[in-house]
């Protein structure tokens, strides 16, 4: 009995060794994580114009830069020592070379110098009324395709539904900021006919193509189209495209759907 009571107690006295080891090196990576110069954030609050054009630029609100086009994401920010820190799909420094009341100077991407002062006219916040959680009201794109197959009636539908699924992509604006281009994904329904037979009635994301998309094209794509390929013995078909906006790649991926409703894939070879 004594045994296993000196058992008990070593394990538990290893376990707080650790505990306590664990606490001192937790505390140690607080005390080495650069402090956050909060009156210079604090300084950056507002709206700031190029002093080239006079023209908004940014908007700074509590830990949160927005910008004047509504197709990029806010993004979080920290001022830490002599560097503006931001915190997107990549994070980034700019070096500040000057801030007061009413500039700000720090340098971009490519090394240039940005100049900037801060509006002291209301008007200038029109800039920023627009909403940048909501995608812009695109109309639902309908496609109709009807064909006859040994003496039997086809009819597919296919809808383009815009939605508020947000597909993020790193950047560099004008001014040489990295920034996150925001798109919205489309969700895309497939229904399918044989005579008066619903042979397929689904919704198509692009998460269907995970395993023959790239994943490090997929994440940045969206779902753009689905074109009628025809009807054979082996069903009915369509051709999905998924591309990067804005950019000239994209994949092709052929969609089967059988006589008895299944639903097949097969990536577009080049």
């Amino acid at each position: 009995m004594r045994r296993r009571v000196c058992s008990y107690a070593c394990r538990m006295l290893t376990a707080l060794v650790i505990l306590a080891g664990v606490s001192c090196q937790s505390a140690r990576q607080a005390d080495e994580t650069p402090s956050e110069n909060l009156e210079a954030k604090a300084g950056l609050q507002g709206i700031w114009l190029d002093d080239d054009t006079d023209t908004a630029l940014l908007r700074i609100e509590g830990d949160t830069i927005y910008y004047t086009d509504p197709n990029l994401d806010p993004v979080a920010f920290r001022v830490v020592g002599d560097s503006l820190l931001t915190y997107g799909i990549r994070p980034y420094a700019y070096k500040i070379e000057q801030q007061d009341e009413w500039t700000f100077s720090f340098q971009t991407l490519m090394g240039e110098t940005i100049h900037l002062h801060k509006a002291d006219n209301a008007i200038d916040s029109l800039t920023y009324t627009v909403r940048q959680d909501v995608p812009k009201v695109e109309e639902v794109v309908k496609k109709d395709s009807v064909v006859i197959y040994g003496g039997v009636r086809y009819r597919g539908y296919v809808y383009i539904n815009p939605s508020r699924i947000k597909v993020f992509r790193p950047g560099v604006s004008d001014e040489g900021l990295s920034v996150d281009n925001v798109y919205y994904d489309n969700i895309i329904h497939i229904c399918v006919y044989e005579g008066k037979k619903c042979l397929y009635a689904e919704d198509i994301r692009k998460q269907l193509f995970e395993n023959l998309i790239p994943e490090d094209f997929l994440q940045w794509a969206i779902l753009s189209d689905m074109d009628f390929g025809g009807v054979d013995a082996n069903g009915y078909h369509y051709q999905a495209t998924l591309c990067i906006p804005d950019a000239s790649s994209c994949y092709l991926v052929n969609l089967h759907i059988s006589h008895s409703g299944e639903l097949t894939l097969e990536l577009v070879r080049g």
